[in-house]
This record gives structure tokens, sequence and C-alpha cells, in this order.
């Protein structure tokens, strides 16, 4: 009896199929392939191999054969056992067995089964109804290329700073000569100085210090009395030495200096007629003049420690500095009302912008200098 249709039915459902006492098939996988030569399309399908080692019965076979004839299972396993007999008979006379749909059994020179599997059938479930397919070859060398056109991109990003350069320019056009004109007012005229003046109490601004230089006396080094009688020479050389102590005394003391010049104008005054007598009373007028401007102008330099709107404040930083050799006091009110508190004055503005750089370091960073 032939049972190669359950042993193809059992390859549609199952890895590995026995028949007992012979060998057994074992399936793999065969992806979908193409053939170099013939251009042939095969789709996925099962591999069998034949191994004569598998003899031990599972029982799938011959469960498969009962349920199929409707027999018994030992009835199964004895259809089973004559369709080994009869196979290997015709194996060893030399003959080959075909197992339809399944393939070919022989023996090699050696002895041993060989398996040769049929082509046509597949035993995949999920190639169903796929089948193989010649296709002419594809000849690419006949395609004619066309080449697509590369698109032109621009530099935006240089595009914007370039558009960026254009506007800062146009701005710099517009602020660098604005900028040059206040400089030049500002630098040049003062026209701005009243209007940064600070309102604070201990912090004004700076920019109210003066910048006036010290009052310079005459001398008469150069006047031309090289040829005077020698005791006026030491005359006029007494007074460009009274004038000159005139810068560094206290205010308090020029007064007393008049009296003394004027004794030697006097007696300056007092020499023979000679072609240096212009010279002599020109010299005499402007010292008479420049004494009178020291004496009546009573220019000096205040150093201002804050400025307050009640004099309640005012009158707490003059007792502060009352006791410490200091000349603490309220000297106006400024246009803005405010009480301004002198801490001391000075003659001449080198005293005053030394002790200004002192007290601004231990004791007031905000003080200034005012000129009256």
């Amino acid at each position: 009896m032939d049972i190669s249709r359950h042993i193809s039915d059992l390859l549609f459902e199952h890895e590995c199929v026995i028949i007992p006492g012979f060998g057994g098939f074992v399936c793999s996988y065969n992806p979908a392939n193409i053939h170099p030569v013939q251009h042939l399309f095969n789709p996925p399908s099962k591999a069998l191999l034949f191994n004569p080692e598998l003899k031990t019965n599972d029982g799938l076979l011959a469960n498969q054969i009962s349920v199929s004839l409707k027999i018994t299972y030992n009835q199964a396993l004895e259809i089973i056992g004559e369709f080994v007999n009869e196979t290997l008979k015709s194996i060893n006379s030399g003959s080959q067995i075909t197992l339809e749909t399944i393939g070919v059994i022989y023996a090699d020179q050696e002895g041993n089964l060989q398996f040769k599997q049929n082509q046509k059938s597949n035993f995949l479930k999920e190639s169903y109804g796929l089948t193989s397919f010649i296709s002419p070859k594809i000849n690419r060398n006949n395609r004619k290329i066309t080449l697509k056109p590369e698109p032109q991109f621009t530099d935006r990003k240089a595009k914007t700073n370039s558009k960026t350069r254009r506007i800062l320019a146009n701005v710099a056009f517009i602020i660098v000569p604005v900028l040059l004109t206040f400089g030049y007012f500002y630098f040049n005229t003062g026209v701005f100085e009243s209007g940064f003046q600070s309102k604070t109490s201990l912090l004004p601004d700076l920019t109210n210090e003066i910048t006036s230089e010290k009052m310079a006396f005459p001398s008469f080094s150069n006047t031309g009395t090289d040829e005077l009688p020698t005791d006026l020479k030491d005359d006029l050389t007494v007074i460009n030495e009274k004038l000159l102590a005139l810068e560094n005394i206290p205010s308090q003391n020029i007064a007393a200096e008049p009296a003394i010049i004027e004794k030697k104008i006097e007696k300056a005054k007092v020499v023979p007629e000679n072609k240096n007598s212009a010279v002599i009373e020109k010299s005499v007028v402007t010292t008479k003049k420049h004494v009178q401007s020291v004496s009546s102008t009573g220019v000096k330099y205040y150093l201002i420690g804050g400025s307050f709107e009640n004099v309640e404040n005012a009158d707490k930083l003059i007792s502060k500095y009352s006791g410490k050799g200091y000349n603490p006091q309220i000297i106006g009110q400024a246009s803005n009302g405010y009480y301004r508190v002198s801490i001391n004055d000075y003659l001449y503005k080198e005293d005053a912008m030394t002790e200004l750089r002192r007290i601004r370091v231990s004791e007031i960073p905000g003080a200034w200098v005012l000129r009256q």
C-alpha cells in the first residue's frame, strides 16, 4: 500500500514526519529566490531533507493513517510495516522509489539512501497559490539618464548680514554727529554743568568742582630794572618777595601786609629822575592794584560736605565737625532750596582740593568744592 499521500498531508502541518523503521523527512524554510541564468522567480517554500537515522515511531504517521482509513492504530502500524518492507526490497534491487508529490528515494553506490525532492510541490501553506514564473532580463543600459536641474540656493545669512550692516551704518551716520555736537557743547561751553548738580544729601554731583586757577601776582623780575640803582633794586626785590609770600599765608593775615608794602612803594617813588622812571612808576601802579585785588575780592573755596532740605539735618553735620579743627557753617541755599553745609573754607584751590581728596577717602565720599 502506498502511504505517500498521508506523508504529504502531514508535511503541510508538521516540520518532521517519521516513517517507523525506514527514516524521517525534516522540513526547513526556503526563502524566495531568483535563478541567475533562467531569470526564474520562485516563491518561498519548504526544503525537505531525508534522514535514515530517524526510525523511532513517534505515532504521528500511524495516527494519520488510522484516522484517514478509519482503522485501528495497530492496523495502521501493520500497513506501515508492509510499505517499509516492499520499499527496502525495491531499493536493494537497484530500483528507485517514487513518493507522489514528495520526491524520489534511491541507494547510492555505497548503499546509502538518498532523497531528491520534487520541486513542483510546495509544502509551505503561506505560499499557497504562488507559482514560479520567468521574467525577461531588464536592460538598464538603454535608459536615458535625465539630469535634474540643481536648485540655486542663495546665502540668506550673508544677505541678512548685509542688511544689518546697512541699518547700522545709517544709525551711526545719524548718531555720531549728534554725539560729537553734544560733546563739543559739554566740554567747551559748560551749558550742561548746572543741569547735572545732584540733589542728594551727602552725594552731590562732582561737576561743581572748581577748575579756576590760583591768582597770579605780578613779578618785577623782567620789567627792565637792571639799570636801576642798587637801593631801588633791593626795594623792588622785597616787594616781589612779599607778593609771593601772600600766596602762602592765611586769609586773615592778608590785611596786615598792605601797610608794609605801601611803605616800600612810597620809598620806591622817591628816586631821582632817570630814563627808568616810567618803568618804576608802571611797576608800582601794577603792584598797588594787585594788592588791592587780593585784599578786596575775598574769593574762597568751600569744602561742601552735604546739601539738606531740612536745616535740622544741616545742623547735625555742623555739630559733627565743629570739634575736629574745621570751621563748619551753612553758606546759603542752592537753587533747589537745599541748605549747603561747608566743612571748611580755603583761600586757594590747591588747599581745598588736597583736603577734598583726603576727606573723600576717609569720611565723605560725596564731598565737593564750591568757589564763591
